[in-house]
C-alpha cells in the first residue's frame, strides 16, 4: 500500500458514495477528511422497515468512525457545509472552521423531482432520512397499535376492528419502487 500523505482529500456527505470514495482513497494510503452532518450512515433502502416499524433506526445505521474505522488516515467531522471558497482550495463550515484540500469529492446525493409541481412536496412523503422514517411511522404505528388494542379489550371482534381501523387510516403513495410498494404492503 503506498501511502502519499501530502494529497488531501475531503469527501462532503458520508453515504454510499462517499463511503466507497473514502474506503477506496484510504486503502490507498491517502488522508481522507469526511464531513456530514451527522456521525451516521444509514441504509436508506430499509428506511421504509423503519417507517413501518419493522426495524428501528438503529438497525439500519451506523456511526461513521465505526465504518471507517480500519482507515488509520481517515477522520470524520461533524459540521454543515456553509460554503466552498475554490480559490483557497478550502471548505468553509457553518461554524467558521475551515478544511483544506487538495481534491474535493461532493457526494451530496440527490433530491426528489417533483416535475415543476412543487406544491406536491408539501404533501408527499419524502423517505431519505431517518427522521422522515420516524415522521411515517408514528400516525401509522399509532393509529395502527390504538386499533389493535381496542380490537384486544373487545374480545371476539378484534379482527373485524382492526379491518375497520385500516379503511379508515387513509393514506396515499406516490410512485410504485419497491420501496413504496413494500412499505403500503408492511402496512396493511
Amino acid at each position: 500500500m503506498r501511502q502519499d500523505t501530502t494529497h488531501r482529500v475531503v469527501i462532503v456527505v458520508g453515504g454510499f458514495g462517499g463511503l466507497y470514495a473514502a474506503r477506496q482513497l484510504g486503502r490507498a494510503g491517502i488522508p481522507v477528511t469526511m464531513i456530514d452532518r451527522r456521525n451516521s450512515h444509514f441504509f436508506q433502502p430499509l428506511l421504509y422497515q423503519v417507517a413501518t416499524g419493522g426495524l428501528s433506526p438503529g438497525d439500519v445505521s451506523a456511526p461513521l468512525r465505526s465504518v471507517l474505522k480500519r482507515d488509520r488516515l481517515t477522520k470524520v467531522l461533524v459540521g454543515d457545509v456553509a460554503a466552498v471558497d475554490t480559490a483557497a482550495a478550502e471548505v468553509v463550515l457553518s461554524d467558521d472552521r475551515r478544511v483544506s484540500y487538495d481534491s474535493l469529492i461532493v457526494a451530496a446525493g440527490m433530491r426528489y423531482h417533483y416535475f415543476g409541481n412543487h406544491d406536491w412536496e408539501q404533501v408527499t412523503g419524502s423517505l431519505k432520512t431517518v427522521e422522515d422514517a420516524n415522521r411515517h411511522s408514528s400516525p401509522h404505528l399509532l393509529r395502527i397499535r390504538a386499533g389493535r388494542s381496542r380490537a384486544q379489550r373487545r374480545g371476539a371482534g378484534a379482527l373485524a376492528a382492526i379491518r375497520r381501523h385500516r379503511r379508515r387510516s387513509n393514506g396515499g403513495r406516490v410512485g410504485g419502487g419497491h420501496r413504496r410498494t413494500e412499505e403500503q404492503h408492511a402496512r396493511w
